[in-house]
């Protein structure tokens, strides 16, 4: 049935297309979109699935026909963004700016249209989406995907989930390629202060002192205002995540403190407070006694049969070194050309239900 299936799909060349078959990877190809699975095997070769040699010409032209056919702009955007990158690749021949232009788009719908099931595989596709406007020196496109990436940020920014938060600054802020007005500078910068000042101060029901999530909004603030020359308020921000630490150390244990304040030293140097980062050190130091003092033994004990023990030495001293050696790795190590085999069977006869 499995076959059946296959050779129904094979034509249409879709499912090369699901987004956990071809993803976002590094590899060899030289193309933002990579295979699912590489490996090397014991002479060196490298192996993917799938393979670039599986890409031809046919399947570009099926994808490239389905750009326009596509509604829903996840699909849109996936076809649009395997035809711009495979094509000239596969044929020799580059696509159109029209592709590029619908892709981006497209990027832009699923931004707008809250189409994800969690926000960071948005941020990468904005982030996918500004670097291409960019590329193609499309003004027009830039704005919108800086307009889309604001609005995002504003709709499912979260204090407690840094991930959620600071891309804008990150793509926009020292992008010299995007033009913010100094109303949007001021909206990025103000809500990363906001964002420090509840997370390190304003312990709350609801809300937690986080000095983790502070220190994102921190890093940012300090590298935006050290760019400006104002030392003061890089030495306001970053001082701001010591005190977030120094909130939550009275209930650990010395060693953990030890681990938080060596961070917070790391912290401090990156930002040149020196004269803070060696009283850091010190505190650090002063630690070391009452570290070592909780550093116990713990044990635990268990009865073993006197049987169950022969029997295992027995087995370990039974023969030469190369038969005990394989005994005591069989039940651990799987046999790798077994095991690779069976990879390859699945792949080559369930691909369709391995990808989904």
């Amino acid at each position: 049935m499995k076959i059946k299936v296959m050779k129904i799909l094979k034509p249409k060349f879709w499912h090369l297309a699901l987004p956990k078959t071809i993803q976002i990877t590094k590899t060899g190809w030289g193309t933002y979109f990579g295979p699912m699975w590489t490996w090397v095997d014991e002479n060196g070769t490298i192996g993917e699935v799938p393979s670039l040699k599986q890409i031809s010409q046919e399947m570009i032209s099926y994808w490239e026909e389905r750009i326009n056919k596509s509604k829903n702009p996840i699909i849109k955007a996936r076809y649009a963004g395997l035809v711009w990158e495979f094509k000239n690749k596969i044929t020799g021949t580059a696509p159109s700016f029209e592709i590029c232009i619908i892709y981006i788009n497209s990027l832009i719908d699923i931004s707008n249209g809250d189409y994800h099931k969690r926000p960071i595989y948005t941020i990468q596709k904005l982030k996918r989406a500004l670097e291409l406007a960019i590329a193609i020196n499309n003004d027009n496109l830039i704005q919108e995907t800086k307009k889309a990436i604001l609005d995002f940020e504003r709709r499912h920014s979260k204090d407690e989930k840094p991930g959620s938060w600071g891309y804008s600054f990150d793509l926009l802020i020292s992008n010299k390629l995007v033009t913010l007005s100094e109303d949007e500078e001021e909206e990025i910068i103000s809500n990363l202060e906001a964002k420090l000042e509840r997370l390190s101060t304003k312990a709350s029901e609801k809300q937690k002192i986080d000095p983790w999530a502070a220190e994102a909004a921190a890093r940012r603030l300090g590298v935006y205002y050290r760019k400006q020359n104002k030392s003061d308020e890089v030495k306001r921000v970053i001082l701001n995540v010591g005190e977030a630490y120094n909130s939550i150390i009275g209930e650990a244990s010395a060693l953990q403190v030890s681990g938080w304040l060596q961070h917070v030293y790391s912290f401090y140097s990156r930002f040149g407070l020196k004269e803070e980062a060696d009283e850091v050190l010190l505190r650090i130091r002063e630690l070391g006694p009452k570290v070592a003092s909780e550093l116990k033994p713990i044990s635990h004990s268990f009865e073993l049969p006197k049987d169950k023990m022969n029997e295992y030495i027995s087995e370990m001293t039974t023969g030469d070194l190369e038969n005990y050696t394989l005994q005591d790795c069989h039940p651990i190590y799987t046999n790798k050309t077994k095991c690779k085999g069976t990879n390859f069977r699945l792949v080559e006869k369930c691909t369709f239900d391995i990808f989904i």
